[in-house]
């Protein structure tokens, strides 16, 4: 199988894969590439505290001839409500998990 290195360019600069991952298709080279940069995102909001700062999240995924797939993902956070009245973010996760409990048809 073929080796795929995912290199990660978030604005602060590059991160690049040297051990790289085996996969058999373009496909599995592209679900990777979105589950890696769901991750990122995630990871972003956790060390932030909830409060990132607008990103860019780029991986490039190369093989032994080059690059072959780029995946980007950007977000932004802009509140529209003032501080003192937003709902704290922890609050907003219970309340999300209620209504994932109460639906009874797949919620979006």
């Amino acid at each position: 199988m073929p080796l795929y290195y995912f290199d990660l360019h978030d604005g602060d600069g590059v991160a690049p894969d040297e051990e790289g991952t085996e996969l058999s298709s373009i496909d599995e080279v592209q679900n990777e590439a979105a589950y890696a940069l769901a991750d990122l995102l995630r990871d972003e909001v956790r060390a932030t505290n909830g409060y990132p700062h607008a990103r860019y999240l780029t991986i490039e995924v190369r093989d032994a001839d080059g690059p072959v797939l780029r995946a980007r993902f950007s977000f932004e956070f802009e509140r529209l409500q003032s501080p003192q009245l937003a709902v704290p973010i922890l609050a907003r996760s219970k309340w999300a998990a209620r209504r994932r409990r109460a639906c009874r048809t797949p919620c979006r």
